[in-house]
C-alpha cells in the first residue's frame, strides 16, 4: 500500500503548502496552525487519491502493460501489474482518499469562505481526470497544464488563502513557479513513457513534441520557473530572500543536460528524472 501510495512524491505537495504558509508569515499574517494541518492533510488526502487514480486507470487502459522498462520514475507503481492489490480495492482507497481531501477542504470553505471552493474544485477534478474517463486531461496534452495547476497555484494559492482569506502578489508569483517545476518533474518522467503512451492513444505534451522538441521545453521550464521569482523580487514585492532559489538552479540545469545527451533512454535517463525531483525539493528548502 505505502508503494501504490507513492509516499515519496508527497513532497511535491507539502513543499509548496509550507513556502506558501511561510509567505504568509513573512507577510505578517498571524498563521492559524490547526488550518494549516488541516490543509496539509487534506492536500496529502488528495494527492494519494490522485496517485492512485492514475495508476488505476493506466492499468485498465493497458497504458501500464505496455511499459517495458524498469525506469522507478515512470510508468506508475506497478503494484497493480504485480498482482499485489486487487485492482477494485484499489480504486476504492484512491476514491475514499480524494473523498477524504474533500471532505476536509469543504470544512475549510466553511472558515474560509467561497474562493476556496473554486480553487479547491478544480484541483480535484483535474487530479482524478488526469486519465480518467471521461476526461481523460493526459490523453488530450493537457496532463502537463493540469499538473502544473493542481501543485502550483491550487496548492500555494490554496493553503496561502487558508491562512490569509487573500491572494497577495507574491503568493502568485511563488505558485507559477511551483507550477512549473512539478510540471518540469512530470515532464521529463513521460520521457521514458513515450512507447507506451503512444501505443494507447495517451498523447501527452511530450508524445506529440517528441523527445529534440521535447527536450528544448524543457529547458523553457526550467529558465521560466526561476525568471519568475527574478520578476517578482523586481516588480511584485516578494521578498529579495526568495532569489536564495537561486542556489538550486545549478541542479535544475542538469536534468535538462542528462536529457539532452541520452534522450528517451529510461534507464539512462534514471539520475535526471531523480535529479529534476531534488532541484524541485531544494529550490522548495530554500525558499
Amino acid at each position: 500500500w505505502v508503494q501504490a501510495f507513492r509516499v515519496p512524491f508527497l513532497v511535491a505537495s507539502l513543499i509548496p503548502a509550507v513556502v506558501a504558509a511561510l509567505a504568509a508569515w513573512q507577510a505578517r499574517y498571524a498563521i492559524d496552525f490547526g488550518l494549516l494541518g488541516l490543509a496539509l492533510v487534506g492536500l496529502a488526502s488528495i494527492h494519494i487519491g490522485t496517485n492512485m487514480a492514475n495508476d488505476a486507470w493506466d492499468y485498465r487502459s493497458g497504458n501500464d502493460l505496455a511499459v517495458r522498462h524498469m525506469n522507478p520514475f515512470a510508468g506508475g507503481s506497478r503494484v497493480l501489474l504485480r498482482g499485489v492489490l486487487n485492482p477494485t480495492s484499489h480504486l476504492v482507497v484512491a476514491i475514499a482518499f480524494l473523498a477524504a481531501g474533500s471532505l476536509i477542504g469543504l470544512y475549510l470553505v466553511s472558515i474560509v469562505g467561497l474562493p476556496l471552493l473554486w480553487i479547491g474544485l478544480a484541483g480535484v477534478i483535474v487530479a482524478y481526470f488526469y486519465v480518467a474517463p471521461p476526461l481523460r486531461l493526459a490523453h488530450h496534452g493537457l496532463g502537463e497544464v493540469a499538473v502544473g495547476y493542481a501543485f502550483g497555484p491550487a496548492t500555494v494559492l490554496g493553503t496561502y488563502f487558508v491562512l490569509t482569506r487573500s491572494f497577495d502578489l507574491p503568493a502568485v508569483i511563488l505558485s507559477a513557479t511551483f507550477g512549473l517545476l512539478v510540471a518540469g518533474i512530470l515532464w521529463i518522467n513521460e520521457v521514458p513513457d513515450i512507447p507506451a503512451d503512444s501505443s494507447v492513444g495517451k498523447r501527452t505534451l511530450v508524445v506529440r513534441l517528441g523527445v529534440e522538441r521535447s527536450t528544448k521545453v524543457f529547458g523553457g521550464i526550467i529558465v521560466a520557473a526561476y525568471a519568475i521569482l527574478a520578476v517578482g523580487v523586481a516588480a511584485f514585492r516578494l521578498t529579495p530572500w526568495a532569489l536564495l532559489a537561486f542556489l538550486a538552479l545549478p541542479l535544475a540545469v542538469k536534468p535538462v543536460l542528462g536529457l539532452r545527451k541520452v534522450g528517451g533512454d529510461p534507464h539512462a535517463l534514471i539520475p535526471s528524472n531523480a535529479g529534476m525531483v531534488l532541484a524541485t525539493i531544494v529550490t522548495g528548502i530554500l525558499l
